[in-house]
């Protein structure tokens, strides 16, 4: 029987809570998306193995970050969730079977709503008889910072909705962001990571003046407590955008696996076209009767999930290289890029391999050749 690696999991814990900070508390990544969705795997992988040695490690339940103590405090009146990822089709095969064994019905009996999971921040928007009274980050899921100041410069969010018949109260949910090209001219005046850290900073701003001058936009992705809803998904977005509300171009409603994973591959075609980064497509039981039945595991709700992109790639110049020399005295060629933004992070550098790496690579790749020959 394998053995639990216990090492091995502890430095992992370490490394997903130094990252979590870095993103959720900081706005300053060290690595991509697709690099932190990988320690997640192994993560998930390593606690399936080892479930009781691993109970005591509950790190995928915990929501985002804290509530930083320059802004007041907000409880919201519903929690707010994190997704889970699927990485391929089979995970997207499990996500349809544990749905329909849950509710006792066909993978045919419901639909899916689909649309692109932006990379920005979460926020939380309460109105009260149509008038925006308060807006807040999502920070552990239950309490986040009131931005309320903040939010009403932004001109994406109406702050009285437009329908004669408001609900009474409203959380709507989504996400603030940047585009690509805003992010690109912010950028020659203030040195941000990338546009996910643009948009955390300039909605972070103790004067709201600040936060006025930025350009953030807000599209709207799904919502609270609610005492006026739709029997779906899709028709409660598209009701929000007639009340002015910002939602996504690309939502869509799906009958299948089959047609979601259409639309996945359409998006991801796309992909560089679309103007604010996107790291996957999130898909939703489009039933919210459904939904209510389904509810939530930890801190994710059962009905919903995001199809993760692979690591995006992209071209770039290399301006010089430079030789590092280590501590061992080892040599390390490093490329000094023209910036370019992958997957949400600005990279300007690059190591390379030394000559030793080259030749071990080289070794392992024509020997197995050169055995061959001999053998025949």
């Amino acid at each position: 029987m394998e053995k639990f690696p216990k090492k091995k999991f502890q430095e992992l814990v370490k490394n997903i809570q130094y990252h979590n900070n870095l993103y959720y508390n900081n706005d300053s990544p060290e690595i991509s998306d697709a690099e932190y969705d990988t320690l997640i795997n192994e993560y998930k992988n390593i606690k399936k193995l080892f479930p009781e040695e691993t109970m005591q490690s509950d790190i995928l339940n915990k929501i985002g970050g804290r509530a930083s103590d320059l802004f007041s405090k907000f409880n919201h009146p519903t929690r707010m969730l994190s997704l889970d990822n699927a990485m391929s089709e089979e995970d997207l095969k499990n996500f349809q079977k544990k749905i329909s064994n849950f509710l006792n019905k066909k993978g045919s009996d419901f639909e899916f709503s689909s649309e692109p999971k932006i990379d920005g921040l979460s926020v939380n928007l309460i109105y009260k008889n149509g008038k925006l009274v308060t807006a807040a980050t999502r920070g552990d899921g239950q309490i986040g910072e009131n931005i309320t100041d903040n939010v009403i410069t932004i001109k994406d969010i109406p702050k009285i909705l437009k329908t004669k018949s408001p609900p009474v109260s409203i959380e709507i949910r989504g996400e603030i962001f940047i585009t690509k090209n805003d992010f690109m001219k912010l950028n020659t005046e203030n040195k941000f990571a990338n546009p996910r850290n643009a948009a955390s900073g300039s909605l972070r701003q103790l004067d709201s003046k600040v936060t006025a001058k930025r350009p953030l936009k807000f599209i709207a992705h799904g919502f609270g407590s609610f005492t006026e809803e739709k029997s779906s998904y899709y028709d409660q977005l598209i009701e929000f955008k007639s009340w002015g509300i910002p939602i996504s171009p690309f939502l869509k409603k799906a009958k299948n696996l089959k047609d979601l994973i259409k639309i996945y591959d359409e998006v991801n075609k796309k992909r560089a076209e679309i103007p604010y980064d996107i790291d996957g497509l999130v898909y939703k039981v489009n039933n919210l009767s459904f939904q209510n039945r389904l509810g939530i595991v930890g801190k994710s709700p059962r009905w919903a999930i995001a199809h993760k992109f692979a690591s995006e790639t992209a071209q770039t110049e290399i301006k010089k290289i430079d030789i590092q020399i280590g501590r061992t005295g080892s040599v390390t060629p490093v490329a000094r890029l023209k910036s370019i933004n992958i997957g949400g992070v600005l990279v300007s550098n690059a190591t390379l391999h030394n000559f030793e790496e080259i030749e071990k690579k080289i070794f392992v790749r024509v020997t197995p050749l050169l055995l061959k020959e001999q053998v025949m």
